[in-house]
């Protein structure tokens, strides 16, 4: 279980240890009980065999459940249990020299500056942790680990042909919709717009955001991607769009993901005139 689950995990193991213990003095009693032979020591046989079947069953289950695969899968279901998004961002076309600018010098500075005002401090008010950079032949991933254990955990890819991920990740379940939206899907869409102009992107551009993790469960056809993995989780595409981060859309959004929680979300009587169309 995630770290932050230790609590339900030793209540568990509590409740399991004495269902076991009631469970077992009523099992081998019965078997002793019933048991056609006079002595004590002869009639205790059977139960001795089923107390050392359980032993080896509890063995196997300790070997598998702190395996390798075990690991995996815990450290796959925590990632999960935690709430995250990603935000994507493509322009309908970029300056030429794209591609090669990505990789100068000017552009990681230029990057960097961008990270230092917007994600330079996380919603609780504290200092980002680490940055990392990763350099492949096809695009350039910077990793911003997080300053302490409920910081904003960000990733941000810039691949060759021009498109941005970002992604954001925190170690908790449930946060407020507004909080969601105004402190981190707005700071993801403006360093992801912010590194497009840097790119030379020109003309609309085009945004792709998923939930996922935490309050937001994986259901089917929650999504706007069929046959993908992003179909289970509430999904807002939009475009095309300008530059700079739209507070209506940011609104829409909001409604977007309020209603994915079952939630009732009103639209505003003026109506949403925001110049946008799903992707």
């Amino acid at each position: 279980m995630p770290a932050d689950q230790a609590g339900v995990a030793g209540a568990i193991a509590s409740t399991s240890r004495q269902f076991g213990a009631a469970l077992g003095v009523a099992v081998i009693g019965a078997i002793v009980a019933g048991s056609s032979r006079a002595e004590f020591t002869t009639a205790s046989d059977g139960a001795w065999a089923v107390l050392a079947a359980c032993g080896l069953a509890v063995l196997l289950l300790g070997l598998g459940s702190t395996g390798a695969w075990a690991q995996r899968t815990a450290k796959r279901n925590g990632e999960m249990y935690h709430i995250q998004l990603g935000l994507g961002i493509a322009a309908a076309s970029y300056d030429s020299n794209q591609g090669i600018r990505l990789f100068q010098e000017s552009f990681e500075r230029a990057v960097r500056e961008r990270i230092n005002a917007v994600l330079e401090v996380d919603q609780y008010g504290s200092s980002r942790g680490v940055l990392e950079w990763e350099t492949t032949q096809e695009s350039r991933t910077i990793e911003i680990r997080p300053g302490h254990r409920m910081g904003d955990w960000w990733s941000i890819r810039v691949d060759r042909d021009g498109s941005i991920g970002v992604q954001w990740r925190q170690e908790v379940t449930a946060t407020h919709i507004e909080t969601l939206v105004e402190h981190n899907v707005r700071r993801a869409w403006q360093i992801a717009d912010e590194i497009a102009t840097d790119l030379g992107a020109r003309d609309s551009r085009y945004l792709h955001l998923v939930c996922g993790g935490g309050m937001f469960p994986a259901h089917a056809g929650g999504g706007s991607i069929p046959g993908s993995l992003l179909s289970a989780f509430p999904t807002v595409a939009l475009g095309a769009l300008g530059s700079g981060v739209d507070g209506a859309l940011l609104a829409r959004i909001k409604r977007e993901l309020t209603r994915s929680l079952k939630l009732i979300a009103y639209e505003p009587e003026s109506g949403d005139r925001a110049s946008s169309n799903p992707a």
